[in-house]
This record gives structure tokens, C-alpha cells and sequence, in this order.
């Protein structure tokens, strides 16, 4: 099983490829200062500091208080939600962030903070909250990874009080780590009768890594594995061990371990493809940094995914240097990812993409003569034309654009969603289509888009036609399919 940290791994992750030397079960992640992110399938983080975050907060702050980010969560279950603020105290000269917990008070109809709990991090932008069942009594724990002043990783971990005689959720610290390498919750299976919440779990341990300053090798470290323990209430250091660094020989890597984040972008700049990895395709899968257009894409048959590059972060393992991205989907921007690239080699890296686990795997480095030979182009340019208002047809089908999202009606469908129009030959349009209340999950469609104008004295007939399409990286071409052609009739005095 794989371990949980930063990128908490879930029971359906590959395993890891033989080039890839970490210990069974295990996995280092971030070093100090190179930012922590937090995410896995059951649960999705619930902060990484964005300025597209705009969560109402429901309870007014003293002065005092310097408001960081609002985030809506279920706490314990009942209605309504509870809101968990992070913040700054003007007052607290070491600036440590903070986290409030609100309530909802029934007897005066309105929310207060019950709660208040003092982290170690500092750095706004790499702090990152996240509820998780660790002890396993299926009471969620808040796990606040992050980094202080002085670039060392933080973590503490708040467990929900059930002795207190207050009103409303209080909290207590059971874990805090402060370390110059990397810290790891690692995940272990439990039973159908704890996800049928017929018995309790096993708790998962955590590890801390440090620089063991005792030997010369950079990559030698200590690990410290704490454990729960009912008897004390919180967890416990019980085991110490030093952990040897792999050996590096070429001097490039050598140059990377040393290097900082920008060195690490700068090495992954161009294309991948995947050489290992589960449900490996008999076509190309590649993935593409581009570090000058802050971009990533990913491309298999019959799908790309292209995301902007928000930030990096420099991390360090037994496995090799690496970095771990913050990207946002370049259709829907709320649809984000934690990207996580391990250098195993000087032609070789092991990619790990949060809650898209197909793209995970080994990926080597395309040659220029690969290059020409596979890649039909990552040179998307702007189209010709835009998409905007409404545009239908006799069948009673409607498509209405308003950048960057769309919905689509038929007599049959209702599609709901982000589009994107990029021209790589012809012109795409591709759809993506959210999940519906029904429960039916989200999809993808790629369309070549056509666009003609009948102009007359007083209005503009646009026609736009649609044929369903498949991208891959050696070319567009057409899938099987109806052609859907629509129209919008513009006049020109409005």
C-alpha cells in the first residue's frame, strides 16, 4: 500500500516502478520550505491559499484578526455546515497562522467562533488544511501542513475534544512536527465494517524525516515514526532510525539536489512520454512543461488535459529531487491539481497526479528525432474566432457561450460545463461537461469548429458547425458521430 502524505495515496495508486528506490509503503515527500499540498480521493483538500477563493465568512472578526481564507466543512455531521477560518493575529509578533472553528449557535440563530488553534507555519502560500479520520473512530482530525519563517516543514494535528463541557467543537493538539526534510501520514487499509461504520480502524502512523548531520551524504535522514496511543491521548515518538541517501553520481543530478526550484523546472522543460505505468496505452501518453507559457499538458488518445501552472515547490526524497505543482484547468479554472514529478534519472521521471491516477507512471524524455516522428504539435495557437451568445438550430438544440463556460439543450440533454477553443490545423472545441444533479459524472467532448458569416445591411448570420473529434498528439481527426450545425443571427444596430 502506498503511503499517505502530501499527495495522499489511495488503494486504487499504481505501484511504484523498481527504478524508483523508496522503502515498501513508503514515501518522502517536500522538504522544508518547498510547500505542502494535500490531496486524495475520498477527500479533496480544503485550503490552498488562492485568490479566486471567496468563501463568505459567516461571523464577524475583532480587529485583531487578519482573515486569510473561509472554508465551509461538516465538522460533525448535523446541519448546518461549520466554517473553519484561517487567519493572523496583528498582535502575534511571531505570525504564526491561526485556525478558527465557527458553529452554529441554535439558541441565538447565528454562528460564533468556538474555537482557536495556534499552528507553527508562517507562509501563507504553502500552508494547506485538510480533514482526515487518522485515528480511525471516524471523528475527523484537522491536519495543518506548512512551513515557518525559517523554512522548516510544520505539522500539527487538532483532534475534536469530547470532554470539554463548552458549547460547540473545541479542539486539542495530539501531534506537533517541526523538521528540515519532509513529513508523511501513512495510510493503511482498513475493513468494510469501518467504512460501514460497524467497527473502528487501524490508526495511521507518521513519519518525520531529517537531515542526519552526522554523515556527509546530503541525502542521509533520520526518520522519527510517531504513534497513536489512547493511554496518552495524542501520538507518541516511538521509533528512531537513520535512513541511507541513495547514491548520486552523475554531477547534473548532483545539480539538482543542490539546485532550486527554478533549476528543477528548467530541467523538465519539453515533453515526456510514459514508458510504465497502469493501462499503458499502445499509443503515445505525454506529458509537456512548458515553462516559459507557465502550462501543462497532457495528452493521451482521445484526450488532453491542458492546466496553467500556478506555482512550484522544490522537494526531496530517497527517490531523487523533484518539484510539486499547483495547476489549475485551463477550461475550468475551480478544477485544480496537485502535480508531483520525482527526477529518477538524467532521461527519467515518475509523475503522480492527484485524483487523475491514469496519468501516473515512469515518463522518459522525447528526443528531438521522437519528437518529430510522435508529436503532432504542442503549438496551439489562438483561433480565428470567438464563441459568445446563443446559437440553435431546427432540432431544437442550443448552445449557449459565455467564456469560459457553456450550456448545451436538446429535446434529450442538458450539458452544463467549461469550454476551450484552441487551433492546432483546425480549430477545436472541447467541452467540459460537469456532473449532473443525477448523479451522472462528468465527461469530455472535442468538436472541429467551423465558423461562416452571411452578412446582410442590418444583421450578421453566424453558422457554427460541429464535428465530433478526437485529439491525440500525432493529429486531429474525425470520430464517429452527428455534425451539429447551428446559428446565431447578430443585428447590427444591437
Amino acid at each position: 500500500m502506498p503511503a499517505v502524505l502530501v499527495f495522499l495515496a489511495g488503494c486504487t495508486q499504481p505501484d511504484e516502478p523498481p527504478e524508483r528506490p523508496a522503502q515498501m509503503g513508503q514515501e518522502i515527500v517536500p522538504r522544508a520550505g518547498a510547500g505542502v499540498f494535500l490531496s486524495e480521493e475520498e477527500t479533496s483538500t480544503l485550503a490552498i491559499v488562492n485568490e479566486e477563493d471567496e468563501t463568505r465568512r459567516r461571523v464577524e472578526l475583532d480587529e485583531d484578526f487578519l482573515p486569510i481564507q473561509a472554508i465551509d466543512a461538516n465538522l460533525d455531521l448535523d446541519e448546518p455546515e461549520e466554517q473553519i477560518l484561517l487567519v493572523k493575529r496583528r498582535s502575534d509578533p511571531a505570525d504564526r497562522i491561526r485556525v478558527l472553528v465557527t458553529d452554529f449557535d441554535t439558541l441565538r440563530n447565528t454562528h460564533r467562533i468556538t474555537w482557536e488553534g495556534e499552528t507553527s507555519a508562517t507562509n501563507v502560500r504553502t500552508f494547506a488544511l485538510y480533514i482526515r479520520d487518522l485515528i480511525g473512530d471516524h471523528l475527523d482530525e484537522l491536519v495543518c501542513f506548512g512551513t515557518n519563517n525559517l523554512g522548516l516543514q510544520t505539522l500539527e494535528v487538532f483532534r475534536r475534544d469530547q470532554g470539554t463541557t463548552s458549547v460547540g467543537l473545541s479542539y486539542r493538539e495530539i501531534l506537533q512536527v517541526t523538521t528540515d526534510a519532509s513529513i508523511e501520514i501513512e495510510e493503511r487499509p482498513r475493513s468494510d465494517a469501518y467504512r460501514t461504520l460497524q467497527s473502528n480502524g487501524v490508526s495511521f502512523p507518521i513519519h518525520a524525516f531529517r537531515r542526519n548531520h552526522a554523515t556527509e551524504a546530503p541525502l542521509d535522514l533520520v526518520k522519527t515514526s510517531y504513534y497513536w496511543r489512547l493511554q496518552q491521548g495524542r501520538y507518541v515518538a516511538e521509533l528512531e532510525e537513520e535512513i541511507p541517501g541513495m547514491v548520486v553520481e552523475e554531477s547534473q543530478l548532483q545539480e539538482l539536489y543542490d539546485g532550486d526550484v527554478e533549476a528543477v523546472e528548467a530541467f523538465l522543460d519539453g515533453p515526456w512520454y510514459r514508458a510504465a505505468g497502469e493501462d499503458l496505452s499502445t499509443e503515445v501518453e505525454m506529458a509537456h512543461f512548458d515553462v516559459t507559457s507557465r502550462t501543462v499538458a497532457l495528452f493521451r488518445e482521445g484526450s488532453q488535459e491542458r492546466y496553467g501552472w500556478q506555482n512550484s515547490y522544490k522537494s526531496l526524497s530517497q527517490g531523487g529531487a523533484g518539484v510539486w505543482m499547483n495547476l489549475n484547468n485551463e477550461i475550468l479554472g475551480r478544477i485544480r491539481r496537485q502535480l508531483s514529478v520525482t527526477v529518477l534519472g538524467l532521461d527519467s521521471i515518475f509523475v503522480s497526479v492527484s485524483e487523475a491516477e491514469y496519468w501516473n507512471g515512469r515518463y522518459q524524455r522525447m528526443t528531438p528525432g521522437l519528437q518529430e516522428s510522435v508529436v503532432y504539435g504542442d503549438d496551439s495557437r489562438t483561433p480565428p474566432f470567438s464563441l459568445a451568445g446563443v446559437f440553435v438550430n431546427d432540432n431544437n438544440e442550443e448552445f449557449l457561450f459565455s467564456e469560459p463556460f457553456f450550456t448545451f439543450r436538446s429535446d434529450h440533454v442538458e450539458w452544463t460545463g467549461g469550454y476551450n477553443l484552441f487551433e492546432m490545423g483546425s480549430v477545436v472545441l472541447e467541452l467540459k461537461v460537469l456532473a449532473d444533479q443525477d448523479g451522472q459524472r462528468g465527461f469530455s467532448r472535442q468538436y472541429i469548429a467551423e465558423v461562416s458569416e452571411l452578412e446582410s445591411d442590418d444583421r450578421v448570420i453566424r453558422q457554427l458547425t460541429l464535428t465530433p473529434a478526437t485529439v491525440t498528439v500525432r493529429q486531429i481527426q474525425e470520430a464517429p458521430g452527428d455534425e451539429i450545425v447551428l446559428e446565431q443571427v447578430v443585428d447590427r444596430d444591437g
